[in-house]
């Protein structure tokens, strides 16, 4: 071999030993705190948040570029002890080698070990001031979906309105720090190398939460991502990718745990102004192989980085029979994420929904609330998501509803023309403290050491409803004869616990007026257990039937534990006048009744004219649907015969007369007062 050759050969050996050698001692000549300050301010730049990193624990350049950094935070704010917003065990950067000799980044592995993230929403505070700026601000124009539907253009300025609503500002890009200060950082628009394969393990995503300087407690968890594992990529502008994720969707109350999976085609735009997802299919519980509500939800999601808003447009829900489609639009406002979106329900069979996938039985007929749908829009302002412009119909019964949710209550008010009548609602369901309640009158005792479920708190006033129509309705197999008819008004003022309608029977109480006019009282034929009772002989039919028949109806009740007493049941006709009292216990639907009927106008017939005026006792026990009934006509009639003999009448003189006893009237008088009781 020629001397030139080896001299050559020697040569390129030790300068790729020198390469290498570099390539493995040029890490440790890296100051690692200056270049761990520098990416702090580059991804806080990037990112539009103070960003800490606890330490660099890995960086090499052979056999591919990498860089590992652990414990990295990014903070809500600059200021000293600011709260978390999202949380890195490590974060791993694998760079294609070849690339980077020719001056490209390109990472060929993003690795992102338990992030965990919290969504932060406006304080209380932040919300009353930008709705206030609101409803300053003239109508803003809309955007037409490809349904068809309107959707809000939110105001926005371009490029640096994401990071606005994240609470940056945008007026530069860079990091100002004085000596012995926090730093403040300023958002920049997001640049990002081409990613070959993103991969997060055991990602975590909670929220909302509330701001931080608030003096609202805080409410119950809202459901939370667990178990997060995802696959994407690639991503690079101009390109389209895969995304793969499994996830558990977790809530505390009420406690569930729904697997779930998730995949799309991602494609970015190039130059980088937005991100499309189409379609991203979602599944959960038995749709994803698990134990729950088979949910499934397709939608088109467009990320518009420059203008800062989502549109998901077409939006599909499905869960077994139930469907809801439409678009939403998600934005940035100052007070943090906002959302409008307009819905639609196709007609579905609410009884066999709730029964197949609740468990819950609805009181009533059985082939009604069969076709339930409607449409409405959905607002979110922060924390505060909003219900309005919805009608439902409710089998062939209009409904319109509006509300708005928080973290821990619901607050819905409901308007229908329903049985005959008209009825407005109001529903607030609300979550108390984890600390015992006092017992309440309203609530009763055994109610007050449930401080763990919803307090729902219902009131109503109807009017000129349909009696009959309601209660039978409410019967629990739909079938039995309701016990009243005629028009209602009723207003109704009550609480209870619990999101199971059994359970929430236990727990309720309140107060309850009503009043029935022109009606008959049908679960008893109350004609004929008086006049039957009585032996009253002559009385029409016609009149027997207008002893259960009444002008007014009227009560109030107070009630606790599912238990309601009224102690001023009122019943008025033109032959008679009943008033009393009693109790009713919904969770056995057992009823009873301690009632005084007078006779105001006797019907004609021999034996009941008599008994005008004098108390006649009736009561009544069991179930509300039929229950046992006993008049105390002895009663009634000792007090007719005792008037009888006050009066004075003329009837044992004329028995004297015709039996020829002479001396039998006084006799009767001196012997039948002491027999009666006189």
């Amino acid at each position: 071999m020629p001397t030139w050759i080896k001299r050559l050969t020697g040569l390129v050996l030790a300068l790729l030993l020198l390469a290498l050698g570099a390539a493995l001692l040029a890490p440790r000549l890296i100051d690692q705190q200056q270049l761990r300050r520098a990416l702090e301010t580059e991804i806080a730049q990037s990112l539009g948040r103070p960003t800490r990193i606890k330490a660099i624990d890995r960086l090499r350049l052979l056999p591919t570029p990498s860089i590992r950094l652990a414990g990295v935070r990014l903070l809500e704010t600059a200021d000293a002890g600011a709260p978390v917003w999202i949380a890195l065990d490590s974060l791993r950067l694998d760079a294609a080698l070849w690339p980077l000799l020719s001056g490209r980044l390109v990472l060929a592995e993003v690795l992102i070990d338990r992030p965990r993230m919290r969504l932060p929403v406006a304080s209380g505070q932040q919300l009353a001031t930008v709705s206030e700026a609101m409803a300053s601000e003239p109508p803003v124009s809309r955007t037409t979906t490809r349904q068809g539907a309107a959707l809000p253009a939110p105001v926005v300025q371009p490029v640096s309105a994401i990071w606005h609503a994240l609470g940056v500002s945008e007026s530069s890009a860079s990091e100002t720090r004085a000596p012995g200060a926090s730093s403040t950082v300023v958002a920049s628009t997001p640049a990002l190398p081409p990613i070959r394969r993103l991969i997060i393990r055991d990602g975590q995503l909670r929220g909302p939460v509330e701001s931080p300087g608030t003096s609202a407690p805080p409410g119950p968890a809202m459901p939370r991502i667990d178990d997060l594992n995802l696959t994407a990529g690639p991503l690079a502008p101009g390109q389209s990718g895969r995304l793969d994720a499994t996830f558990t969707l977790t809530g505390e109350q009420p406690a569930f745990s729904l697997p779930g999976q998730a995949e799309a085609e991602i494609v970015l735009a190039d130059p980088l102004t937005e991100v499309r997802l189409q379609p991203l299919q979602l599944r959960l519980g038995a749709a994803a192989g698990g134990p729950g509500l088979p949910v499934q939800v397709e939608t088109e999601i467009l990320i518009d980085l420059l203008n800062a808003r989502v549109l998901l447009d077409p939006f599909e829900l499905r869960a077994d029979g139930l469907r809801v489609d439409g678009a939403a639009e998600l934005y940035s406002m100052p007070a943090g994420l906002a959302m409008d979106a307009q819905m639609h329900m196709p007609p579905f069979d609410l009884r066999r929904w709730l029964r197949t996938q609740a468990a819950i039985a609805l009181p009533g007929a059985a082939d009604s609330l069969s076709q339930v749908g409607g449409q409405f829009e959905l607002s979110l302002r922060g924390a505060e998501l909003v219900i309005d412009r919805a009608v439902f119909m409710l089998d062939q019964t209009p409904v319109t509803l509006s509300g708005r949710a928080l973290a821990d209550a619901l607050e819905l008010e409901a308007n229908a023309d329903v049985y005959g009548g008209q009825l407005e609602a109001r529903l607030i369901a609300s979550q108390p403290s984890s600390s015992a309640l006092a017992p309440t009158e309203e609530m009763g005792a055994a109610t007050s050491a449930m401080a763990t479920v919803p307090v729902v708190h219902l009131t109503m006033s109807a009017g000129a409803i349909d009696v009959a129509a309601l209660l039978a309705d409410l019967q629990r197999d739909g079938r039995a004869q309701a016990p009243l008819t005629g028009r209602a008004e009723i207003e109704l003022d009550l609480v209870g616990r619990d999101t199971d309608p059994q359970a929430m029977l236990d727990t309720l109480g309140g107060e309850v007026a009503v009043v029935v006019r022109d009606g008959a009282v049908t679960m008893v034929d109350l004609g004929q257990l008086i006049i039957g009772t009585v032996g009253a002989m002559g009385v029409s039919r016609e009149e027997t039937e207008d002893l259960t028949r009444f002008s007014v109806l009227s009560l109030t009740a107070r009630g606790a534990d599912g238990r309601f007493r009224s102690e001023d049941i009122q019943l008025r006709s033109h032959l008679l006048a009943i008033d009393g009292g009693g109790w009713l216990e919904l969770p056995t639907q057992q009823i009873a009744l301690d009632l005084r009927a007078v006779m105001t106008k006797p019907p004609k017939g021999r034996g009941i004219k008599e008994l005008e005026g004098i108390p006649i006792p009736i009561s009544a026990k069991g179930p509300w649907s039929d229950p046992r009934w006993e008049v105390d006509i002895n009663t009634a009639l000792g007090q007719a015969a005792r008037r009888a003999l006050r009066e004075d009448s003329d009837l044992l003189d004329e028995l004297e007369e015709r039996t020829g006893i002479k001396g039998l009237g006084d006799g009767l008088r001196q012997i039948l007062p002491g027999l009666l009781g006189q």
